[in-house]
């Protein structure tokens, strides 16, 4: 690079201050070649295929907004609302076509990425039988990666966060979520009409933290989330817009519920009266003992009325589940299974939370601690993954250590192999779970899996669910046993 003196002392007119910015330039882009993709050629793709965007603007159907009247609703508010709908795309296009958003040159390939991790299932691999193929290729959640630019960075920080692990992808991380925030407090400081588009990213936000076990963080936004959904006249109003927002919100109020022990700050009566929020039908006419061998009437007698129909409501939707699974009944939808859930937890959470003082009978207090335990297995992150629950895992040690009798001595086999297959991910549980499992197999009198099974059947329980970390449990005991013996 040839050298130029600039003289200093001199007045620096325009002209040298090109000469300052030209040679400054070639400096920093010594030895680079920048390759820009052709225009013309970028039109002509274009042409050939399908339009990737059609718009179409929520205030087109005039069912779903007709409570939209009121005086102090803007009918023409943020166009963040109005997310556009995604074509499958063919080849590299994100750098040839006009996005709404920016995407930096080095995070095309990521965004893919995003994408396809975005329209994953969410349910764990071992329930995939269960459900009939679909896809959420129209998900509010997946459009916005391409429309709005603070959600975007979201997603590329959630998908570093899960799949990707070293230095530069943490760098990485920061980088997104830094303008994730710089952006969404530029829309907050503004005091404009909080947009769907908006809850969206503060709900990525929650989810992120909870998808790093930071959920003292994740609460903070959750917190403002709520906030915000007041802002626009609460969340039926929300839900009547965007069904899939409301539900991904009383979603993050059970996770967040469980992990603390508390009681969902959401009210579940608005879940239930939702037409958007229909769950799986439940067999209306069935011989209650068909159901499940325990629902005998001293066992529901026991339970007390509302605990009772929660159990009930459990064992349906297991015994829905494993039907499913082997072809006989037809596929459940994924979405009706994710709302039935998260309608039972928030009722059994309603029905007794986990950070008061329990004025449960013993086998109220297992039974709803068995369920809870259920939901919190199902409650997988985005990567697919059950993140230990500490309350309900300590609460379940504190349950096997008390004496039992023959009531309670199947319902606390049950409990123990739940929380094997589902909420126990430490290895470090071993210690104490082996021989109390061992003991309590002995005490029923049962030396083989197939006995266990049987027993395990009478409660609620996924068979393809929890099949493979079951049964790796009752071989730790088997060995266990053999220790035993040979002493």
């Amino acid at each position: 690079m040839d050298l130029t003196f600039i003289d200093n002392n001199s007045v620096i007119d325009n002209k040298t201050r090109s000469v300052i910015r030209r040679q400054a330039a070639k400096g920093q882009n010594l030895g680079r070649r920048i390759t820009r993709p052709s225009r013309v050629k970028a039109f002509e793709r274009q042409a050939l295929v399908q339009p990737l965007f059609a718009v179409k603007s929520r205030h087109e159907s005039s069912d779903v907004y007709q409570d939209n009247r009121d005086e102090d609703y803007n009918p023409h508010g943020d166009i963040e609302d109005a997310p556009l709908r995604i074509e499958p795309v063919i080849g590299d296009s994100v750098s040839v076509l006009s996005l709404p958003i920016d995407v930096a040159q080095e995070d095309r390939v990521l965004m893919y990425e995003a994408v396809a991790f975005m329209n994953a299932p969410r349910c764990l691999p071992s329930l995939a039988k269960a459900f009939g193929e679909g896809s959420v290729g129209h998900s509010i959640f997946l459009q916005l990666i391409f429309t709005d630019q603070a959600y975007y960075h979201c997603a590329l920080a959630t998908v570093l966060e899960c799949n990707h692990i070293s230095p530069r992808a943490g760098v990485s991380t920061i980088r997104h979520l830094t303008q994730a925030f710089r952006l969404l407090n530029e829309r907050i400081s503004r005091t404009e009409h909080v947009s769907n588009s908006t809850l969206a990213v503060v709900m990525s936000l929650s989810t992120y933290e909870s998808t790093r076990g930071r959920y003292d963080r994740g609460m903070i936004h959750l917190s403002g989330l709520f906030r915000m959904v007041e802002t626009r006249g609460g969340l039926d109003r929300v839900g009547a817009e965007a069904p899939e927002i409301m539900q991904k919100i009383y979603r993050a109020d059970l996770d967040y519920a469980l992990r603390f022990g508390a009681t969902p700050k959401l009210n579940i009566k608005l879940f239930e009266n939702s037409k958007a929020m229909e769950r799986l039908n439940m067999p209306s006419v069935r011989d209650q003992s068909t159901l499940s061998p325990s629902f005998n009437p001293e066992f529901r007698e026991q339970l007390g009325p509302e605990l009772c129909e929660l159990w009930k409501s459990a064992a349906e939707m297991s015994m829905l589940v494993n039907e499913a699974s082997a072809n006989k009944r037809s596929k459940l939808s994924r979405a009706k299974f994710l709302r039935s859930y998260i309608w039972l937890g928030h009722r059994l959470l309603n029905y007794a939370p986990l950070n008061k003082p329990r004025s449960l009978n013993r086998l109220q207090s297992m039974a709803h601690l068995g369920l809870l335990m259920l939901i919190s297995s199902l409650l997988c992150g985005l990567d697919r993954r059950v993140v230990e629950n500490a309350i309900l895992s300590q609460l379940l040690r504190d349950e096997s250590s008390i004496e039992t009798n023959f009531e309670t001595r199947e319902i606390l086999l049950w409990m123990l192999f739940m929380g094997a297959a589902g909420i126990l991910q430490d290895p470090n549980h071993d210690v104490w779970l082996i021989p109390k499992t061992w003991e309590t197999t002995q005490a029923l009198r049962l030396d083989t899996w197939d006995s266990v099974r049987s027993v395990l059947s009478k409660f609620p329980w996924m068979n393809d669910f929890y099949e493979s970390r079951a049964s790796a449990l009752f071989v730790k005991v088997t060995q266990y046993q053999n220790v035993q013996l040979s002493l």
